[in-house]
């Protein structure tokens, strides 16, 4: 298939003016600033860094540390070293969404630990018709006592996130009797249900 000059002229015309704007963005994170804050809070930090960029920051505030203390200097560094430097204790990261940076993460603390209930680990199991072998697909895996379940999918797998504690899987399937089965989840341990 051929396309007539004019049209390809147009679409190139087209992703370039689309790519402008991230192109425009990225310049902005090599733009250098320079900054000495101490001891404010991290939207402190990020309102001071917006202003001496430009640069616009989205973010949801329950994901973001926000009233943790921050301090910053830098003397005529790019702003995504800045950036990088100051979200890296909380384990923040960012992206360049149309005109702005969206910032995801900030499951660490100040002090680089994880908090301790989101220490999560998985379970996951293949469930069959212990007779014919058969696969039992839509198979319905929960936690005794809880909502926290799972369906199996086509191939009869199932995975859970759960913290490490001991547990009582229920496997239930229509025209089977339920199974249950104590499980103890441990920190970095494989386990299998059969």
């Amino acid at each position: 298939m051929s396309f007539s000059k004019p049209i390809i002229r147009l679409l190139l015309f087209v992703v370039l003016v689309a790519a402008l704007p991230s192109m425009i963005l990225a310049q902005n994170l090599d733009k250098k600033i320079s900054l000495t804050l101490s001891d404010v809070t991290l939207r402190q930090a990020l309102d001071e860094i917006s202003k001496n960029s430009g640069l616009l920051f989205s973010y949801n505030p329950q994901q973001i540390p926000l009233n943790e203390k921050v301090s910053v200097n830098c003397k005529n560094k790019p702003v995504r070293n800045v950036l990088d430097g100051l979200f890296k204790p909380f384990g923040i990261t960012y992206s360049i969404v149309e005109k702005q940076i969206v910032l995801k993460g900030g499951t660490k603390k100040a002090n680089n630990t994880i908090e301790k209930e989101e220490l999560k680990y998985t379970i996951s199991g293949h469930v069959t018709d212990s007779l014919s072998g058969e696969v039992l697909i839509g198979t319905a895996v929960y936690i005794n006592g809880t909502t926290t379940g799972a369906i199996t999918n086509t191939y009869g797998f199932y995975s859970l996130s759960l913290t490490p504690g001991k547990y009582e899987l229920v496997f239930s399937f229509m025209g089977f009797n339920k199974k249950i089965v104590p499980v103890e989840l441990k920190k970095n341990e494989q386990l299998s249900v059969s």
